[in-house]
């Protein structure tokens, strides 16, 4: 009896072990199609990112060139990103000049190149909710755009699916961009291209003439954005996240212009409303004026002559 009951045991033992090891087994091909779909749902995300930097920057460059082609600013930033992001138009339609550089990177071209990326994988991948598209900026010198999106992945043979609520920002610099205020203003006679000053401290004269000179920027609490300048705002930027350049007045003398009654701050300078009464800088600076309110730090470093 004793040895009949162990023998009993051991065979179902034997039994269960195989069982066990049978299920292991068979749940090996699930698990690493499982992981091959999470590794997919991951790199979507990063595809997002990547490709959302890339028509951002695309839609800038195409608000500059519209502003030289057709010389006026832009209007409804807002309203014409998301209709580049979509349709890779502008102005409803109006302008079109931006459709061969948008190839490729509109919303729907992105889902369309991963769908058949998925494709490759026995994946369906498809867009659950309508994208939303906003572009602000939370930092003087940088664009941001947001992209808030629900994405769906389904395998095809039904083993699994993903929900993603995509909420992305990506971040584009403004600087090497043009500054559209000096063409709109100067009627393309003087551009400025945006550079970040090099002497954010000015601590002697040489600097500083380098950074007047040079008209590069600065961040200033009383200037107008980036997306600002591309409407032809002059006003302050609400958040604080404004940049400005000193205007360089040999740049302005080719126009047979002669500046001794504006400051040079050039949203100020350029505000046909905002004549920003001149202060002379410093003796050694005789033909650099600046309104009292931008006397103060950065550009007074108390040079004495």
């Amino acid at each position: 009896m004793f040895f009949t009951m162990l023998i009993i045991l051991l065979l179902s033992l034997f039994v269960l072990s195989y069982g066990f090891y049978s299920i292991t087994k068979d749940r090996e091909p699930v698990n690493k199609r499982i992981q091959t779909l999470n590794n997919f749902v991951f790199s979507v995300q990063e595809d997002l990112e990547r490709e959302l930097y890339i028509s951002g920057f695309r839609v800038i460059f195409l608000f500059e060139k519209r502003i030289v082609e057709e010389n006026e600013y832009i209007s409804d930033i807002p309203g014409n990103f998301s209709e580049m992001m979509f349709n890779g138009t502008m102005n409803n339609g109006s302008y079109e000049g931006g459709l061969d550089l948008m190839e490729g990177v509109t919303f729907n071209d992105i889902m369309t190149q991963m769908s058949e990326t998925g494709a490759k994988i026995n994946a369906n991948v498809s867009n659950s909710s309508v994208p939303e598209f906003t572009i602000s900026q939370d930092d003087p010198w940088k664009v941001k755009v947001n992209l808030q999106v629900d994405i769906a992945i389904k395998d095809n043979a039904g083993l699994a699916s993903w929900n993603r609520d995509i909420d992305l920002d990506v971040y584009i610099p403004v600087t090497n961009f043009e500054d559209p205020i000096y063409y709109m203003e100067t009627e393309g006679r003087v551009t400025n291209k945006i550079l970040k000053t090099i002497h954010p401290d000015f601590t002697d004269d040489n600097e500083f003439e380098k950074h007047w000179k040079n008209s590069y920027y600065i961040a200033h609490n009383d200037a107008p954005s980036f997306l600002q300048r591309l409407q032809g705002d002059l006003s302050a930027n609400p958040g604080g996240y404004g940049i400005e350049s000193l205007i360089n007045p040999e740049n302005l003398s080719d126009l047979g212009v002669t500046v001794t009654t504006k400051t040079l701050v050039d949203y100020r300078y350029f505000n046909s409303t905002d004549v920003g009464m001149p202060t002379s800088f410093d003796c050694r600076f005789s033909d650099l004026h600046i309104d009292n309110d931008h006397l103060p730090a950065p550009y007074d470093p108390t040079f004495s002559c």
